[in-house]
């Protein structure tokens, strides 16, 4: 005898769907969606879920989320990452390749198949050259054919261009997808925060805008050379967006992505030296984190991520100048964009990715897998034992990520 789960009263968030904004019923079946009605009637085999006062939408995906498993267990083990993403809403994660061993090959993958039971889907990325040494291609296909959701060597600067050419030549033979970090390593190099007026006394060492807008225009230049797709990771300023912009109207298969902090800090919270803003990108000033809102707004940005790192204490918790880029930042997604952007269209965001990457077409209907996440109005703030660890520790919000129903499993947080 098969056993249901009857989510009961819940708000549907669901922009194709006739009930969208209606509180309804759902009823899931082996891990699909049997019925949504305004009301359903509980059948012996129901397991009913009240859910009265909490909106579902279909399941939030955040591409761009480095654990430190495997290689760097002593910050964090995945499973344990797993959990906590799942009790946040995030039902689908993509993890970046700064792991050990390097991603740079199919057996390297092999590790997340143990996880392919977990609730949180989990989609790695390859690395893009050997050992992220930006020297060698990655076994690019052997990748692809183990599920590798694009090649990346994480937060490195941009490729030698012959190389880059080469990578987007031969991933074309298999519809793979190349991301990159969008700063010229010699204008990059050594710096600390980006440079602007307001951060010119704080006597570090600064990037230039310049770093980032050759390396867009590099990048969009060999993708129209060469065709294939490309992911520009981390987008920071105007000038990058007008290039990205008008690439997109020529018709190149060309996506682009920003963080969470960009979009809520500025450069402002550097003055105080305090090492949980050291970003990279870095926190820019007020009207460029203004028109970053836009854009996503615009779709000129495709995704937000929160650009989780799983840095520890002692990476962070010392002077600014030594201090390692990053910060753990994923249970701010959500409440973040929702202080931004107001819930309804940040479960829109929350959706994008799916279709950057070719996955599911993230729409709720009967007979269709539950892939769902689940939010409410919840006044909460961020505190976080290792407080220079997270970028939001202290920041106060009024939604909250609660749970998932996701490969036929619920996940359930255990905030009232």
């Amino acid at each position: 005898m098969n056993v249901n789960t009857l989510l009961q009263s819940v708000t549907l968030h669901e922009k194709a769907h006739p009930l969208h904004n209606k509180i309804v019923d759902i009823r899931i079946s082996n891990g699909i969606i049997a019925a949504i009605k305004e009301q359903l009637t509980v059948e012996p085999t129901d397991t009913v879920v009240p859910l009265k006062g909490t909106s579902v939408s279909y399941g939030w995906f955040d591409p761009e989320v480095s654990f430190s498993q495997p290689g760097y267990e002593h910050k964090g083990m995945l499973v344990n990452d797993l959990n906590e993403a799942a009790q946040l809403g995030i039902a689908s994660v993509g993890l970046m390749s700064d792991t050990l061993p390097h991603p740079d090959n199919g057996s390297a993958l092999s590790f997340y198949k143990g996880f392919d039971r977990h609730p949180v889907s989990l989609h790695p990325f390859g690395s893009l050259t050997l050992k992220n040494k930006g020297e060698e291609l990655a076994e690019l296909y052997d990748l692809f054919d183990q599920g590798a959701l694009a090649f990346y060597d994480y937060k490195r600067p941009l490729l030698e261009p012959n190389l880059m050419k080469l990578a987007l030549q031969y991933s074309q033979n298999f519809g793979g997808r190349l991301a990159v970090f969008c700063q010229d390593p010699s204008l990059s190099k050594g710096g600390q925060i980006r440079e602007s007026i307001a951060n010119s006394t704080l006597g570090l060492k600064a990037i230039p805008d310049l770093s980032e807008e050759l390396a867009v225009q590099q990048s969009i230049s060999l993708l129209r050379y060469t065709g294939g797709k490309l992911h520009l990771s981390g987008i920071s300023n105007r000038s990058s967006l007008t290039r990205i912009e008008h690439a997109k109207k020529e018709g190149l298969d060309l996506s682009c992505s920003v963080s969470v902090g960009l979009l809520y800090f500025d450069e402002e919270r550097l003055q105080s030296f305090d090492s949980r803003y050291k970003t990279l990108p870095g926190l820019t000033d007020s009207a460029t984190r203004e028109v970053l809102v836009e854009a996503v707004q615009s779709g000129v940005i495709d995704y937000v991520t929160a650009d989780h790192q799983n840095v520890s204490v002692e990476e962070k918790d010392i002077e600014f100048s030594e201090a390692s880029f990053g910060s753990r930042t994923l249970s701010a997604l959500f409440p973040a964009l929702c202080a931004i952007y107001g819930a309804d269209e940040t479960v829109e965001l929350l959706k994008r990715a799916y279709q950057v990457y070719e996955l599911d077409r993230a729409e709720i209907k009967e007979h269709s897998r539950a892939h769902l996440s689940f939010f409410r109005p919840l006044e909460h703030t961020i505190i976080e034992k290792e407080a220079q660890t997270h970028l939001f520790h202290g920041i106060s919000f009024s939604h909250r990520g609660i749970g998932i129903f996701a490969n036929n499993e619920l996940v359930l947080s255990s905030t009232p």
